[in-house]
């Protein structure tokens, strides 16, 4: 039986503890801006009113509707109309709130 030296064992790789992508840490969003439209802005694509989800530095946006639901991954820019601006209160899937004074268990008995 041979012995392997240090330079033929093997070593699974391992990322970096200082790269954040693998940390599981979001990295910031690099494009705030793309031709006018910013994240969460109410556009109007196709005569239905939608939120732009996410920004291409190419020109193109990820469009969601109101529920949450794609409609489009990629919409050119060109083809969208500006609504809104984005007021960052976002509520396409709240939970609507408790009854007030009201605790579950005491409905159930």
């Amino acid at each position: 039986m041979q012995k392997l030296d240090k330079r033929n064992t093997y070593t699974p790789f391992r990322a970096a503890p200082a790269d954040r992508s693998v940390a599981g840490q979001l990295k910031r969003n690099t494009v705030k801006e793309v031709e006018g439209f910013r994240r969460f802005d109410k556009v109007k694509y196709d005569n239905k009113e939608c939120f732009v989800h996410g920004l291409r530095s190419s020109g193109y946006f990820d469009i969601r509707s109101v529920d949450g639901s794609k409609i489009g991954a990629s919409v050119d820019g060109k083809k969208l109309t500006f609504l809104e601006k984005s007021k960052r209160n976002y509520t396409g899937g709240a939970i609507p709130p408790r009854p007030c004074g009201r605790d579950i268990l005491a409905q159930l008995r």
